[in-house]
């Protein structure tokens, strides 16, 4: 049950692989609580693909488990510990995930998959540079090549952690590091069709880098990878899921990255009526309103290019109506950080001025800025109706 809920987690069938992990857990747990962790393990990874916030407390739930079942010291432990150091307010320290990866490197050994998995998503605790973090996940993926078969999951994190390093832990990463996170998500999601598997993390990642960061020449690129990633979330999930929504915003904001300012405006005010009882809930709200992953940043982000574009347009009231919404539903969704919520304020008090702000450097390139800047301007200071 445990190897079936695993290839159901990978084939990203959510339902079941979260059933057969429960079964394992109900069929373990009275004979033997280690397997029944180890199922609990897999239940925490399967709940991952829906939109639901249990995932950490099932984290916290497996590293108490396996405290009490194989000890504190147990590699087992500590690797959950590390898991567990993933998710935000997860109450553990870098001394303490630093901690759990030298007991599982005394465990196995420097060359071994299930360190090399640990160093790949915990590294940041034992690393006090960009430079050394960039090494050690070379290293694990080195590692966990040798070791494993290419497709394994293992392998497919590692490479998606060290394209995130590259990619955004520096403000502004060379073009070397530009070059070889792009083309680790290109590897991956490459290897992982090859193996009949869905690459939708990884897809959703490269398209991201690509309308935010990416030059001119690389949109219809991006625009191929949300085609397929599209095509593959409906196919695996249905034509209602709520990944769909994601894709949807970056489509509008591809547009937005095209020129076609009305075609943008009006996906992203397709995308905001859809979601309008979330918006009217402030991103508080619980069962379908629950706030999750990217729901309340990418609705804030559409108020906000909403708001842009009515600047652009010398419909400057409307421009500080949809600013003001950006605020009010920053301000209260709880998933949305102090950096995007100041972000959000600077719009909402330059759309005052009738001027566009200086900040969030992932809404607008540079170029962008300068010609919404210069239509603003030409509007003048006169508040249209």
């Amino acid at each position: 049950m445990i190897l079936r809920a695993g290839l159901s987690y990978r084939l990203h069938r959510a339902a079941p692989a979260e059933a057969a992990a429960r079964e394992a857990i109900a069929l373990a747990r009275p004979i033997n609580p280690v397997l029944a962790d180890d199922a609990l393990e897999t239940l925490m990874r399967a709940v991952q693909l829906q939109p639901n916030l249990s995932a950490r407390e099932l984290a916290r739930e497996l590293v108490r488990r396996r405290t009490a079942t194989l000890g504190p010291a147990h590699p087992k432990t500590a690797y959950a510990q590390v898991r567990l150091s993933i998710f935000p307010d997860s109450g553990l320290s870098r001394q303490d995930v630093a901690a759990a990866l030298a007991a599982i490197r005394r465990a196995y050994g420097e060359d071994n998959p299930q360190y090399a998995s640990a160093v790949s998503s915990g590294y940041w605790a034992v690393a006090d540079s960009r430079g050394e973090k960039i090494a050690l996940l070379r290293q694990a993926i080195g590692v966990l090549d040798r070791r494993l078969p290419v497709g394994s999951e293992w392998r497919m994190a590692a490479r998606y952690n060290l394209a995130l390093l590259l990619l955004y832990d520096d403000p502004a990463p060379t073009p070397d590091e530009v070059a070889q996170g792009l083309n680790a998500l290109r590897e991956t999601i490459a290897a992982q069709h090859r193996g009949g598997l869905p690459a939708n993390s990884d897809e959703l990642l490269l398209a991201n880098y690509l309308i935010d960061r990416g030059s001119p020449a690389q949109l219809p690129e991006a625009a191929q990878v949300l085609a397929s990633l599209r095509a593959e979330t409906i196919a695996l999930f249905g034509a209602d899921n709520y990944r769909l929504q994601d894709i949807d915003y970056f489509q509008a904001k591809w547009l937005f990255r095209q020129g076609r300012h009305a075609e943008a405006d009006a996906a992203f005010a397709r995308l905001l009526a859809a979601d309008r009882a979330f918006l009217d809930s402030g991103g508080t709200g619980q069962g379908a309103l629950v706030d999750f992953q990217t729901r309340s940043l990418y609705l804030t982000r559409s108020l906000l290019y909403r708001g842009l574009y009515a600047l652009r347009t010398c419909r400057r009231r409307q421009a500080e109506d949809f600013m003001q919404q950006a605020a009010r539903l920053s301000s209260t969704a709880p998933l949305i950080d102090a950096e995007e919520r100041a972000a959000v304020r600077a719009y909402l008090e330059g759309a005052r001025r009738g001027e566009v702000a200086q900040a969030g450097r992932d809404l607008l390139a540079p170029g962008e800025r300068e010609a919404l800047g210069q239509a603003a301007r030409r509007c003048g200071r006169v508040a249209s109706p």
